[in-house]
Order: structure tokens, then sequence, then C-alpha cells
């Protein structure tokens, strides 16, 4: 099975949707915190189920329209439906995230300049979903700032290295 990867980049960054109450853009990046696993939850689902639906319908108006408008002036509709071709032409369901928690591949962080970016995979059959989202408030909304997307192949327990465990094998008459 091949691996599949869109991604689009804005400036450095990678892209995403959610809301979050009292962030503003320009505001400090003192009074900005770290949301609560909820939303940062709400945030990965939203923003993969709006990719999902763009990627079924081939309309990329509504994700663009999720965006930062640093990305909406950098990225038009069109580039984003180009970005994520290969994830369109797999025909790969994304809507599995509604049901699943993802595992996160590192800490949620905040940068300096506000954007908060979210990384990690969602263990779904019969591919895996790798994700990297960076979302940034905008009049007090996380909005998409970057988002890449691969489909990883399932590893078989002897390929998953020393995380995985396996029983030993059972003997006849042990």
């Amino acid at each position: 099975m091949s691996l599949v990867t869109a991604a689009l980049f804005v400036g450095g960054a990678n892209l995403a949707y959610a809301q979050s109450a009292g962030t503003v853009e320009g505001a400090p990046p003192a009074a900005l915190a770290v949301p609560a696993p909820a939303v940062l939850l709400m945030l990965v689902r939203t923003t993969l189920i709006a990719l999902n639906q763009a990627n079924f319908t081939g309309n990329y108006g509504v994700l663009h329209a999720l965006g930062t408008p640093r990305l909406q002036t950098s990225v038009s509709p069109v580039e984003l439906g180009i970005a994520f071709t290969d994830l369109r032409e797999q025909r790969l369901d994304l809507s599995p995230v509604l049901l699943l928690s993802p595992e996160l591949s590192e800490p949620p962080s905040l940068a300096p300049d506000g954007t908060l970016r979210l990384a990690g995979i969602f263990n779904t059959t019969p591919v895996h979903i790798a994700f990297v989202t960076v979302f940034k408030p905008v009049a007090g909304i996380w909005r998409i700032e970057g988002l890449s997307v691969r489909a990883l192949p399932v590893s078989t327990p002897a390929q998953a290295g020393p995380r995985a465990t396996a029983a030993p094998p059972v003997r006849k008459g042990s």
C-alpha cells in the first residue's frame, strides 16, 4: 500500500479550525493558553471532517473560509484542492475520526506568535491517519493556519518496533 501525504503550508506553518473563548489575534502570547483537552479534540476532529467533506465534494470553499486571513490571502480554494489531490484521489474516508481519539505524537504547544500546534495519529484501518495542524486565534475563534494529513499503512506487531509486544507462542501440551 502506498503512502499518501497531503499538506498545505502557509509561511512555514500547517492548517485547521476551532473555537476557544477569550483569544484574539494580536493578543499578547502570555494571555493565551493551550485549550482544554475537549477543545483540542474538537479542533482536530472538525478540521479533518472539513477536509473530508471538501475531498468528497471537490469544493474547498468552506475549508478555505475556516482559514486565517493570512491563509485566505495566500492560498485559494483551488490551491487547497490541489494540495489535497492525493487524498481525494485515494478516496480516503476521514470520517472515523469522529468516533476515535487521536494519539498525540507531541504535547500541544503554543508558539510565541500565538499559533497552536497539534500533531498525532488516528489508529484507523485500513490505514492510520497522521496529522499536523496549526491554528491561530482570530476574533476569539481558532482558525486554520496549516494542515498536513498522511495515510500510513497499519503496521503488523513485528513491524511496530519496541512498543509492540506479542504473546509467547502456545505449545500444545504445555
